[in-house]
């Protein structure tokens, strides 16, 4: 390899010329901006390249698969090949913001690690898939830190049968975000940005919130999160994720707070959407939430939104068509919370709605004390369940 220089006074003329037909290559568009690079990274242009403000990191995970361990990186933004990206996550994050993207030309596959998106960092898939190696089945897929956005991640753990099966289902957290990472996530611009999951068999959760540290700023607030979930074609699967959403402050103590979180998407075949779990406690909530979602149940599905005893979960609201729902048997909406103080009125598992033109109270179990709402949005009127 020529040696690296740092000014064009050093090139030689014949290295000049080299680099005046990569720029009129990219000129004319008969090479990318991604080739151009490499060329000039793997000869004397390193140098330059470093000098104008490229820089080149290595990844400890899994080895690229062209044996490439570089990522260009220039003005904040990264092009991760696979087996580099958490090193690009932390080269951007050094410079306390920027944006990774990965080459959708490549093949990525599960991290024997979860990708730890860090505060103000951008993970950006770029049309890149993401696939399950079948062989990870307790490990998290993406950690999400207060800050951290995340556009158009695209997740195949089914893989054409390689991946996760139901008769090898995926059990961890594809989307986590927890208060353990770093806190609050407080309308920070966390987000999870259209958002695809490919699954097959009761396959973990597609995305975990928690509230899992005591104290002030335990909280997750004023966030957005957008993701469909699909089961993949040809392979008659009847279940694709065991819980699309989970909400949880169990491990808050009295001051874990999720309050309004937006969710939107479409969910196929999840067997429950939306799971809510609290513990008792005096500011251990789950307030103004609001799911944005069209859900369609396989077989055997359990329900589209679960409250568990003894969750504080007061005015959340589903917004979107419930496909099917008979297919959840005697109950659809199940709430099981049985919270409520008895000093103040308003601490307590109620006033939780479900806005939709085709939902029937039969399909409600309420074990609160307190009144719940369906809202038929095609003629204007509410039941209380």
């Amino acid at each position: 390899m020529a040696d690296k220089v740092s000014s064009l006074d050093d090139l030689s003329s014949e290295q000049l010329t080299a680099l005046v037909e990569l720029a009129e290559a990219y000129q004319k568009r008969t090479s990318s901006r991604r080739d151009v690079l490499k060329a000039a990274a793997a000869g004397a242009g390193a140098g330059l390249l470093s000098s104008a403000g490229f820089s080149v990191a290595t990844d400890s995970g899994q080895p690229a698969a062209n044996g490439n361990q570089q990522v260009v990186q220039r003005e904040g933004t990264a092009i991760a090949t696979p087996g580099n990206v958490q090193a690009a996550i932390d080269a951007v994050a050094s410079n306390d913001s920027g944006m990774v993207r990965l080459d959708p030309t490549q093949r990525y596959e599960q991290p024997s690690s979860p990708w730890t998106i860090k505060r103000n960092v951008v993970l950006d898939f770029n049309g890149a898939f993401l696939y399950g190696t079948g062989d990870l089945s307790e490990t998290d897929i993406i950690h999400i830190h207060p800050g951290a956005q995340v556009y158009r991640p695209r997740i195949n753990l089914y893989d054409g049968g390689s991946g996760y099966t139901p008769a090898n289902s995926y059990q961890g957290r594809v989307f986590s975000l927890d208060t353990r990472l770093g806190r609050p996530y407080f309308a920070d611009g966390t987000t999870i940005r259209g958002g695809n999951l490919i699954a097959a068999g009761n396959t973990g959760t597609a995305c975990y919130i928690g509230v899992n540290t005591t104290g002030n700023e335990s909280v997750i607030t004023h966030i957005d999160l957008e993701f469909d979930i699909g089961t993949p074609k040809r392979s008659n699967a009847e279940n694709s994720v065991d819980t699309a959403l989970h909400l949880d402050t169990r491990g808050g103590g009295d001051d874990g707070w999720i309050n309004g979180v937006y969710v939107g998407g479409h969910w196929r075949y999840p067997r429950t959407g939306v799971l809510q779990e609290g513990v008792t406690g005096k500011y251990n909530q789950q307030v103004l939430n609001q799911f944005n979602v069209q859900i369609q149940p396989g077989e055997d599905a359990n329900a589209f939104w679960e409250i568990k005893d003894p969750t504080w979960a007061r005015l959340n609201k589903w917004c979107g068509i419930i496909w099917d729902y008979t297919n959840y048997g005697d109950y659809a909406w199940k709430i099981d919370s049985q919270y409520q103080d008895s000093e103040d009125s308003f601490r307590g598992c109620k006033r939780n709605a479900v806005n939709t033109p085709n939902f029937d109270k039969e399909f409600v179990r309420n074990r609160s004390p307190n009144e719940h709402y369906i809202n038929h949005t095609h003629r204007f009127e509410s039941t209380v369940v």
